[in-house]
């Protein structure tokens, strides 16, 4: 997750000793000058301290390795980074750790993650100042730009935005030595957007036990919802080589009185297979909810007499419900047009006691676009802006 520490507020920047010395003594310190500087492993043991020896201070070394996955390789590092969420307002930092004032810490980027800590974490020790952590997985970020400073009270410093998908935004501030901010973004725009899917952390993680394929037993998620213990649904492991559907678990749930053949009947006429199956189950009163892909009808709007009948027993699983409600996501002229491309939607007049409803939701372009705006809306309202660029009418 994206967080400051959750068991201390944000520290504030220039309170402690060793945030004003920082500002004094800004340095880009990358790897290579950290070779033999004793710096350790971020596989060491989380009771080690991680203090670099030589020309550097103690009171600016990363304080602790803990934490880091097997397989965890550090990429790159840089001191003296100053690091504060993009509109965050000064009088809610002392209530809001993510409204956090500017803090002065060390960047360290991983194959996994961006991490910032605060050198707040000695003075934290005796009980001065609290300490500030972004821990922000590299999946998490959704861009790395430049910016204009507004983090440091030093002059001609260079930032750059680290924008995440939760729309929040960290701005990372450096002091111009070694081209260090170009040096730092370039690098996090390639650990996070890998040109090759083997350069990803999947590829490096090496735990000692690999249990991660058991964390998530599909069978155990549908007897929590009590489909075991409802005659009107059974669970099928008709898609257990993935044929009848590629993009499908190996196990649905389907009405009980579906057979094998009528489920792959049904399944020939659905655009990749995606036949009506189970996603939630009510079992106070048999309600469910049902996902499924558009009736391959085309042109020629054709029908198929099985996937009429499995969406009447669909239909039919509730206990007092006459009428099934066909929610298409899409807008109605949008439903109509893929017919052009084999697609389509019900109709009516074949599905018997079925509502088709259109949900009007734009398609992948209008919903960045929509989303790019509501990011805009919530940097304007935390810097305390309104009218127009921030009116919340727009972005939806």
């Amino acid at each position: 997750s994206l967080s400051p520490s959750r068991t201390s507020h944000a520290c504030a920047m220039g309170r402690s000793k060793a945030a004003r010395d920082g500002i004094d003594n800004m340095r880009l310190r990358d790897d290579t000058e950290l070779a033999g500087s004793g710096v350790q492993s971020p596989n060491a043991s989380d009771d080690e301290a991680v203090l670099p020896r030589g020309d550097t201070d103690a009171r600016f070394a990363v304080p602790r390795a803990g934490n880091f996955l097997p397989g965890e390789t550090v990429l790159h590092r840089c001191e003296l980074v100053m690091a504060k969420l993009v509109g965050a307002k000064a009088p809610e930092a002392a209530k809001d750790p993510y409204n956090a004032q500017p803090a002065v810490g060390s960047l360290l980027l991983t194959n996994f993650r961006v991490r910032f800590v605060s050198y707040e974490v000695f003075a934290a020790a005796q009980g001065e100042e609290p300490l500030i952590v972004y821990d922000i997985p590299l999946g998490f970020i959704e861009s790395v730009i430049n910016a204009t400073d507004d983090v440091s009270p030093v002059k001609e410093m260079q930032c750059c935005d680290v924008s995440c998908r939760d729309l929040r935004t960290i701005r990372l501030a450096f002091i111009p030595h070694n081209n260090s901010r170009k040096t730092v973004k370039n690098a996090i725009r390639a650990a996070s957007f890998p040109g090759n899917v083997k350069s990803s952390f999947a590829y490096s993680y090496a735990p000692k036990e690999h249990r991660e394929w058991s964390l998530y037993d599909i069978r155990k998620e549908y007897e929590r919802q009590g489909v075991a213990s409802m005659k009107e649904w059974k669970i099928t492991m008709i898609n257990r080589s993935y044929e009848l559907s590629p993009t499908y678990p190996a196990l649905i749930v389907v009405p009980t009185g579906a057979s094998d053949d009528l489920l792959r009947k049904t399944a020939d006429y659905r655009k990749t297979g995606r036949l009506p199956v189970a996603t939630y189950l009510f079992s106070t009163n048999g309600a469910s909810i049902s996902r499924c892909s558009q009736p391959k009808q085309g042109l020629t709007r054709a029908s198929s007499e099985h996937d009429e009948e499995y969406v009447k027993l669909v239909r039919e699983t509730a206990h007092n419900f006459a009428r099934l409600s066909i929610v298409d996501c899409r807008s109605k002229v949008a439903a109509t047009a893929n017919a052009a491309r084999g697609g389509g939607v019900e109709s009516a007049t074949h599905y018997e006691n079925c509502d088709i409803e259109f949900s009007s939701i734009g398609n992948i372009h209008v919903m960045r676009e929509s989303l790019a705006r509501l990011r805009e809306y919530t940097k304007a309202r935390m810097s305390g802006l309104e009218g127009s660029q921030a009116d919340v009418q727009q972005w939806l």
